[in-house]
């Protein structure tokens, strides 16, 4: 925006390009320019000055950090009534959202208490289900482990009675073994989750595996002489 000097009723004061504040129909009225409006020619262009209401003493170089508050705060509201949240940072206070507001109150199905987990995104129990398996009577090498000292053999599992998610998997052994904890599917040798048990500990909890309703899941021991593993697997249900 460019000023030009010019002296209003013995005043000195700038004139600038107002073709964006003023209403061009206004500044186009001939009775108006030799009034309330001083036209002044520039390079061809036409420019305009409101001389009746102290915008010519009070509106100053905007480079210089002073303008009239009341011409700002009219193109301030102007600009600002077209943003949205999009167009502003959140900082520490999170707007209000119907996705927000919905993962902040559970929703209860069948008894159930839901919620988006942010680190799935998706709705899954509040609760958590969790599965112990072992050997305790000896070493074992490459087998399936027991639940509640039931071997769970290829045809035998851990029953899902609804839609889950495997959220998490932990497992130890007596020895500073290394061996690999594998979850698998009834009737499948191919695992779904592998996790690697180092120097006898290891653990998961961050997985993100979905199984369907009535899947019969099972947990081996890949390894050598493993003494008495001790594995458990954390599942949520979803919706």
């Amino acid at each position: 925006m460019s000023g030009a000097n010019d002296v209003v009723n013995s005043r000195n004061s700038q004139i600038y390009d107002l073709s964006g504040i003023h209403d061009p129909s206004v500044q186009a009225t001939e009775a108006v320019r030799g009034s309330t409006f001083r036209q002044v020619g520039d390079g061809g262009g036409k420019f305009f000055i409101k001389l009746d209401d102290g915008l010519t003493t009070n509106w100053q170089d905007i480079t210089n950090g002073s303008i009239n508050p009341a011409v700002f705060n009219a193109l301030f509201d102007a600009r600002f009534s077209t943003k949205t949240t999009s167009d502003l940072n959140e900082g520490l206070n999170l707007y209000f959202t119907t996705l927000r507001a919905r993962a902040a109150v559970p929703e209860w199905i069948d008894g159930v208490a839901y919620s988006i987990d942010p680190l799935r995104a998706k709705k899954i129990s509040l609760n958590r289900n969790i599965f112990s398996v072992g050997w305790d009577s000896s070493t074992v090498s490459n087998r399936y482990l027991k639940f509640q000292n039931i071997p769970l053999m290829k045809s035998n599992g851990i029953l899902v009675p609804k839609d889950s998610v495997i959220t998490g998997v932990w497992g130890s052994s007596e020895t500073t073994d290394n061996w690999i904890v594998q979850i698998r599917l009834s009737g499948s040798t191919t695992p779904i989750v592998s996790e690697p048990i180092i120097n006898g500990i290891g653990k998961n909890l961050a997985l993100n595996i979905d199984i369907s309703e009535n899947s019969l899941i099972q947990i081996f021991a890949l390894g050598n002489n493993i003494k008495n593993p001790l594995v458990h697997i954390e599942t949520a249900y979803r919706v």
